[in-house]
């Protein structure tokens, strides 16, 4: 019985660990697909924004052209801003939810470092 056992434990150590690759979240996945995408729009208006706007007629006023093509790429510039910023936002509050022990709600002044120490007695 204890050879019988032995030699299970030889077998047994001799045999590969089995890798079991870790399940992806749909929340993870979610995120990633986002912020590929607010990364794709923003090489793309960074692309679109270097064109130079085609006139339309032979009369057309080159200078409005140009114009109304700054005001539309600094509108789209903002939005991507704002989409990357909610992104980042939801990226935190998604890696806070899954290691909380990762932050700690306090006020600033409980702990001022040495510059900020001098800056509020001075």
């Amino acid at each position: 019985m204890k050879l019988q056992a032995q030699e299970y434990r030889k077998i047994l150590n001799n045999l590969e660990p089995i890798y079991v690759p870790p399940t992806k979240d749909n929340r993870i996945v979610d995120l990633e697909k986002d912020l590929s995408q607010v990364k794709y729009d923003y090489i793309m208006s960074l692309v679109k924004g270097a064109e130079f706007p085609a006139a339309k007629t032979a009369h057309a006023n080159i200078e409005k052209l140009l114009q109304d093509h700054e005001n539309k790429q600094r509108i789209v510039q903002q939005d991507i801003k704002r989409r990357a910023d909610n992104i980042a936002v939801e990226i935190m509050n998604e890696y806070l939810q899954r290691k909380p022990y990762r932050s700690v709600k306090g006020d600033f002044s409980q702990f001022p470092s040495n510059e900020l120490t001098k800056a509020l007695v001075h």
